[in-house]
């Protein structure tokens, strides 16, 4: 059987930008043993990325890896904190609906059907909903972030990257587990965990659980208290197999909820709404409430509310010529939105969004062993999917007034458009990939996928006051490709590597649910140059570095009008960038981490590009543009991080110290770079303790952006205002983390 991390491997972070991790060691639930950091030495990342198992050093792809300790230290919970330690990527939300940016290749829809640049991958499983990209990470084993165009090994929604998150599997060795438990300001409870055992001498179980509430951060205008906060919940189980030594079988399941009002819990940008005009009609004395960026004063108590459940088999075979592995997987999601799109103390516009999504998705792998100078990959693909509104509704006052004086009901919020209406997917996909050597130290791998997708669509269109779905006038689009890969890669030494790759990805073609009139958007592209360095010297220290360019072509835009998302294609774009990361191990237990990424992104041919500008006459308006020349959005210039860790043993037990500090320059939210966040530093830092009388125990005191900056985390603009949301401001607590 292929080697796999087992419940106590150390694992080691990956805080690169770009293409090597920097490695601080986990702990082994026994107390004899030492951590590699502790001796002095940097530890061996084994990553998954060209769909087996090898040493990062020796993979010719960005990546940054994280261990199971490294996001427990650096107080990542969910995916969206991913973004404190991986420079060039940005994790912003579009209204509710996460969408990830890597190097500046990023989504902007967020209709049924439609699919983040960046796949997701949870335990070999494609998780193609966009809501679902926002994750609780309560046991993950390792996390990846691979940067740049993954078109040949992930599929066809990859051109920005993927994210491969690995959670604990079960263990026939022996019996372990974790579990956290903590409090924070803003009344801030965490308690997570997991625990696997043998149950036969072919047989384990393992189970994890955890249960996340926190108050809302931002302060209520209209209605006192504070905004709905957090509320999440998951449980996830997993039944190892193992009738021989050559097959594996993983059942696993899983439930999750996550509700979260921040996404929609803000304010109005620059009290761009229409609701903020209204005032002028209001009797004179009237206290018209003026949010600042950690308040919020929206007529409509706003959340969000993702339930996800899921069941997948993971099949693996070792046979003499390589391993066969077969993942075959069922998701489903109900997701509830409660929005008000003029994000004013006005009741005028409302849209609750209520949508249900089903995938089925079957993947074969097969990874060859080494015959000579060949090694072979190759695989089959297979996704069934439906989205479903059940509706769409969008509700306005016909007479308008403030709340909580005047109530919705008092405010006569009548439905004036609903969108009822469904996507189906059907996507079928072949790969193929080849490593040979051509010399004793030259290697080159060519390979290529062919993806196939069709669509259809029904809605109430044009009847948008009917629940009767009837086709569309496009109500049926196919579309394909071909992604080609190539690497060719030199080593320097055992520990040492140079390569030159040549890439290419894709994201399907759109049909509309709601906006049925509009043809299908055309498929984006983009080829992807990339050169880089990734090696060791002596046991202390790596470095790495990468340069790369892509040429982007047929961009997926589109703008808000509530409900609804209009889309188009945006011409031409072009990225180049670098990146550079250093990891010193400096003396037993004390680590330096470092690295920078910089990225010129912006549009080379955009004409025609469509987007909203503010009007003193109320709400915003559609203007056309010449967007030539201008910044891509959610693409900084830099970013980049820092850390230490240091660790030394006592009579009393181990003292621990973790400081990092992430710096990132700025970036526009939207086409016309009148929305943008500002440069901004982060500092986080964690003090921690294992008694050695106890060794299994460790507590910790955390806080996390201690520098309190206002980072813009999510942005819909509509007619009627451009709204916005912060994230998290200074936060801090206490955590206590057994070993089981």
């Amino acid at each position: 059987m292929r080697i796999k991390p087992t419940l106590n491997t150390i694992l080691v972070t990956g805080i690169a930008a770009g293409t090597y991790s920097g490695m601080v060691a986990g702990q082994d639930t026994s107390p004899v043993s030492e951590p590699a950091a502790s001796q002095g030495v940097l530890e061996t990342v084994l990553v998954t990325a060209q769909r087996r198992e090898e040493r990062l050093v020796d993979v010719p792809i960005s990546i940054t890896a994280l261990s199971s300790e490294e996001l427990l230290r650096s107080g990542i919970t969910s995916t969206q904190d991913l973004v404190r330690v991986t420079p060039g990527l940005e994790m912003v939300y579009n209204g509710g609906f996460m969408q990830p940016s890597l190097r500046g290749v990023s989504s902007q829809g967020s209709s049924a059907g439609d699919s983040s640049n960046v796949a997701l991958y949870l335990d070999g499983v494609y998780m193609p909903s966009q809501p679902g990209q926002m994750m609780d990470l309560p046991d993950a084993e390792q996390v990846q972030v691979l940067k740049g165009p993954q078109g040949t090994l992930y599929g066809q929604n990859a051109t920005g990257g993927a994210i491969i998150i690995t959670t604990v599997s079960p263990s026939l060795e022996e019996s372990g587990g974790r579990l956290s438990a903590g409090y924070g300001n803003y009344n801030d409870v965490n308690i997570n965990g997991y625990y696997t055992t043998p149950l036969a001498d072919a047989l384990a179980v393992s189970v994890a659980v955890s249960s996340h509430d926190r108050d809302g951060f931002r302060d209520d205008l209209v209605y006192g208290g504070e905004d709905k906060g957090l509320r999440s919940s998951l449980v996830r189980g997993k039944l190892l197999f193992q009738p021989t030594d050559r097959i594996e079988l993983t059942l696993s399941g899983y439930s999750a909820e996550r509700k979260d009002s921040s996404p929609y819990s803000g304010l109005a940008y620059d009290n761009r709404s229409v609701g903020y005009l209204a005032a002028a009609a209001l009797p004179p004395g009237y206290d018209v409430p003026e949010p600042d960026w950690d308040e919020t004063s929206t007529s409509r108590k706003v959340d969000t509310d993702n339930s996800t459940w899921g069941s997948s088999l993971l099949a693996e075979f070792d046979l003499d010529f390589g391993t066969l592995s077969s993942t075959t997987s069922y998701t489903e999601s109900d997701v509830a939105m409660a929005v008000d799109v003029d994000y004013s103390f006005f009741h005028m516009a409302n849209v609750t969004v209520e949508l249900e999504q089903e995938f089925f998705v079957q993947e074969l792998n097969f990874v060859s062993e080494q015959f000579g100078n060949w090694q072979f990959s190759g695989g089959l693909f297979y996704m069934q999917g439906k989205e479903e509104y059940v509706p769409n509704t969008f509700t306005y006052a016909f007479n308008p007034g403030p709340a909580p004086a005047v109530s919705e009901s008092e405010a006569l919020l009548t439905p004036i458009q609903y969108t009822w209406g469904y996507i189906e997917k059907e996507i079928y996909a072949a790969y193929a990939e080849v490593t040979y050597d051509l010399a004793e130290r030259w290697q080159l791998t060519v390979g290529g996928r062919y993806s196939e997708e069709k669509q259809d669509v029904a809605s109430n269109w044009p009847d948008t006051r009917s629940s009767v779905v009837v086709d569309s006038p496009y109500n049926t689009a196919s579309f394909s490709q071909f992604t080609p890969r190539a690497t060719l890669t030199y080593a320097i030494s055992d520990d040492a590597n140079l390569y030159a790759s040549y890439s290419e990805g894709f994201k399907s073609g759109y049909l509309s649910v709601a906006a049925a009139e509009e043809p299908p958007v055309e498929p984006e592209e983009i080829t992807a140059y990339e050169v880089g360095y990734k090696g060791e010297v002596g046991d202390t220290l790596s470095l790495s570095a990468a340069l790369f360019y892509y040429e982007y072509q047929d961009l997926q835009v589109a703008r808000y009008e509530a409900p609804n998302y209009i889309y188009d294609n945006a011409a031409e774009a072009s990225m180049t960038g670098g990146e550079f990361n250093a990891t010193w191990q400096a003396i037993p237990g004390l680590t330096f981490m470092a690295g920078l990424s910089y990225l010129d992104a912006s549009y080379d041919s955009f004409p025609g590009a469509t987007a909203y500008r503010w009007s003193p006459l109320g709400g915003n308006v559609t203007v056309d543009f010449d967007a030539s020349d201008s910044d891509l959005i959610r693409a900084p210039e830099y970013t980049g991080f820092i850390n230490a860790s240091y660790s030394v043993n006592t009579g009393l037990g181990e003292f621990g110290f973790f400081a990092a500090a992430y710096y990132n320059d700025g970036y526009n939210l939207e086409l016309t770079g009148s929305i943008a966040q500002d440069s901004y530093t982060t500092v986080d830092a964690e003090l921690s303790f294992t008694p050695a009388a106890f060794p299994r125990l460790r507590m910790a005191l955390w806080g996390n952006n201690l520098t309190d900056e206002d980072v813009l985390q999510s942005l819909l603009e509509t007619p009627l205002a451009s709204g916005v949301s912060y994230g998290p401001p200074v936060t801090w607590g206490l955590r206590a983390d057994l070993e089981l």
